[in-house]
């Protein structure tokens, strides 16, 4: 369910489509479910996260609370040309001009070798920001390398940053050592290795400054 809404929430008027839904299989489902139902309900992460704010009747298997069928709203799509569209040569043209600076290859690599223990979310938002990103640093502006790049959350996980994509950014492993890093000498010992090379200090420092670092500056 949560993967329909997720592809159908774009629709202008999608809640009316699945309220409609919802309403056509309400008989069934409380004719299927009747003799499985629980009184005690429990509520998952996911739930909470995306239905949390649902006040509807809610159906429960085994203490585990059904995604409510009813439960979605249009969702803008962001940064959405009009101009890319597979049915005119000027579309086309711009979707192939637009991958020409994708690497492929780890393109690939990263769709065919998903990161294990996280989740669907963020494995398909690396994918997603790699695309995004045009395969470059987000603070260096460096063409990605497979073995040298790292996704980051820019607020951690442990402070509630989730995967998102919003919450997401690709960037070298140097990058992201010194996002971490603490230590001046390591700090210093990092920037040598960054010497020669154009860093968007503005950005690192906005990352620092998201994990509980303060800015690179004081050490220059």
């Amino acid at each position: 369910m949560l993967c329909l809404h997720n592809y159908f929430n774009m629709a202008t008027n999608v809640y009316l489509d699945f309220d409609r839904i919802a309403f056509e299989v309400k008989k069934s489902l409380k004719c299927r479910l009747k003799n499985i139902l629980s009184k005690n309900i429990i509520k998952s992460k996911a739930y909470q996260k995306f239905y949390g704010s649902y006040t509807g009747k809610l159906y429960a298997v085994r203490g585990r609370v059904l995604f409510p069928i009813v439960s979605v709203k249009n969702c803008p799509p962001r940064n959405f040309s009009q101009d890319i569209c597979s049915y005119t040569p000027e579309g086309r043209k711009k979707i192939h001009s637009f991958l020409q600076a994708i690497d492929r290859k780890i393109l690939y690599s990263l769709m065919e070798n998903p990161v294990g223990n996280t989740s669907v979310e963020y494995n398909d938002n690396r994918i997603s920001l790699y695309v995004g990103q045009q395969g470059r640093c987000y603070v260096t502006g460096e063409l990605l390398r497979l073995g040298e790049m790292e996704v980051h959350h820019k607020k951690s996980q442990q402070d509630g940053g989730g995967d998102l994509y919003e919450n997401l950014v690709w960037v070298t492993t140097d990058v992201h050592r010194l996002v971490h890093a603490t230590d001046r000498a390591t700090i210093e010992c990092y920037l040598k290795k960054l010497n020669g090379i154009k860093i968007d200090f503005l950005r690192l420092n906005q990352l620092r400054k998201l994990v509980g670092n303060c800015e690179i500056d004081s050490y220059k």
